[in-house]
């Protein structure tokens, strides 16, 4: 994804989260959707039901209440 623009939709696997990044990605967007580390099943779940509908969904573990964490997504992303 480097060099591209991409969207991060910070709580990303929830109900809203899934339809902003639906949205997002219609319109041509590169979309990682965060979640919390103990959601990991939740994410992967998701990640396959947008590839069900042919839709690139990459989801990315953090805790956005802990400065490294988000550091550390940042650079992977």
């Amino acid at each position: 994804m480097k060099d591209q623009r991409v969207a991060v939709v910070t709580g990303g696997i929830g109900g809203i989260g899934q339809g902003t990044s639906k949205c997002l990605i219609r319109s041509g967007h590169q979309v990682v959707a965060t979640y919390l580390p103990s959601e990991q099943e939740k994410a992967e779940a998701v990640q396959r039901a947008f590839a069900d509908d042919d839709l690139l969904l990459h989801v990315e573990p953090v805790d956005v209440t802990d400065a490294a964490s988000c550091k550390e997504t940042v650079a992977r992303i």
